[in-house]
């Protein structure tokens, strides 16, 4: 790569550092309005803002007819927001806490909804009817932890007293959350570029490049606010948005899907299938003893990470 890629490249990093900085800040603010938990804010609205690099790229591969790398970011997205973003906010936050009424079942619903794309495509085929299971999945399960985590919000009001906020805090809130999600999107994509190159020029194929690379890339936006999150002790809103965003990758899929009247892949979706219930269901085992996730834990699902990236690029 030239000079000029690299210098391109670290300006999209200080992008993506200030775009989340600006989109965290607000959360609470935002959150004392609507009546409602940090968690549920940053899962809805951090969660939708920072899966628009996950929106474009599976726009453009429908419209060049490269549906594989849109199905590979998306699947890998899931795997790095799991066994690599989440982790790595354990281990900078010294551990997650599940809060605000987040507790065993949610966990368990969510983890099982991300498992159902990789169960769907073992055939190669993400069919029409598939497609529209996952939607469907996908609106019940959103609707069942909002209405959940409001319950939950609403007996925290009950014990305490919330100022009202005015609605100019609101829209100015809303304005740097916009503004930093926006300077996400843009970083991203830039960065996304730069993988793609290095990606091409070792003649990985397009799914296992999308696989790996692109989708750590399109996910740098949640990495970043990794940090961020951890130096500002906000482990709730990391957790919140990282969750969101996960749960949107198989949405995304089935409105290509649906858009595409199916999807039919050449690749291997076994090995995928094996890490990705391994990695899961210890999420899930760590997260169900104590609604916590250890630094211990944290580095264990980040090993499982690395072994997968090997053996893809491996074999």
């Amino acid at each position: 790569m030239l000079l000029n890629d690299w210098i391109i490249i670290l300006i999209a990093f200080v992008g993506i550092w200030i775009g989340a900085t600006l989109a965290v800040k607000p959360i609470d603010e935002i959150a004392k309005k609507l009546n409602s938990s940090s968690f549920i804010v940053s899962f809805f609205i951090l969660g939708l803002f920072t899966s628009l690099t996950e929106v474009s790229v599976a726009y453009n591969s429908f419209i060049e007819d490269r549906l594989e790398i849109s199905v590979g970011n998306l699947l890998g997205g899931s795997l790095v927001l799991l066994m690599f973003v989440i982790p790595l906010l354990g281990m900078l936050a010294k551990g997650i806490h599940l809060s605000n009424g987040f507790g065993v079942r949610n966990t368990f619903l969510c983890i099982l909804f991300l498992l159902v794309p990789h169960i769907f495509l073992l055939d190669n085929v993400l069919s029409l009817q598939e497609s529209w299971s996952m939607f469907v999945m996908y609106v019940i399960l959103a609707l069942f932890l909002y209405f959940g985590d409001k319950a939950s919000a609403k007996k925290v009001r009950n014990k305490r007293k919330i100022a009202k906020l005015h609605h100019s805090k609101v829209a100015l809130a809303l304005s740097f959350v916009t503004v930093g999600s926006i300077i996400l999107i843009f970083s991203s994509n830039i960065l996304v570029e730069g993988i793609d190159k290095i990606g091409s020029s070792i003649n990985l194929s397009p799914f296992i490049l999308a696989l790996i690379g692109l989708s750590i890339g399109t996910n740098l936006p949640e990495i970043s606010l990794v940090i961020i999150a951890a130096i500002k002790g906000r482990s709730e809103i990391g957790f919140g948005n990282y969750l969101g965003s996960a749960l949107f990758n198989p949405l995304i899929m089935s409105v290509l899907g649906l858009v595409s009247g199916g999807i039919v892949l050449d690749a291997n979706f076994t090995k995928l299938l094996i890490f990705s219930v391994l990695g899961f269901i210890l999420f899930f085992i760590f997260m169900r003893s104590r609604s916590f996730l250890s630094q211990k834990e944290s580095a264990i699902l980040l090993s499982i990470y690395v072994v997968f990236v090997i053996s893809e690029l491996a074999f």
